[in-house]
């Protein structure tokens, strides 16, 4: 089982990756927090012209679709890697690339 967050789960909404390649095949579940966080990054998104309005909706949906279930973490898939070098974690973390 692997635990997902917001930023690679908007990864894997946006490209064909890493990311998205392992949500495909493993046994994924997300943060109770984590609808907020993919609604605000893909926000972020648009705001920053990297996608359009049309694309962050759908991946949205997408996202809604994906019937993942919410459990308190245990260990983290990310695309920040910074969150592998913090000091003090307590669960293993996995970094995915684009």
């Amino acid at each position: 089982m692997i635990v997902l967050d917001a930023s690679a789960a908007v990864l894997a909404l946006l490209n064909d990756g890493d990311a998205r390649r392992t949500v495909a095949r493993e046994t994924v579940v997300v943060p109770h927090l984590v609808d907020a966080e993919v609604a605000n990054a893909l926000r972020a998104q648009v705001r920053r012209r990297n996608v359009g309005t049309d694309e962050a909706l759908a991946a949205l949906v997408r996202w809604a679709r994906l019937g993942l279930r919410r459990f308190a973490v245990h260990g983290l898939m990310t695309a920040d890697a910074r969150l592998a070098k913090a000091p003090g974690v307590r669960c293993a973390i996995t970094v995915v690339r684009r």
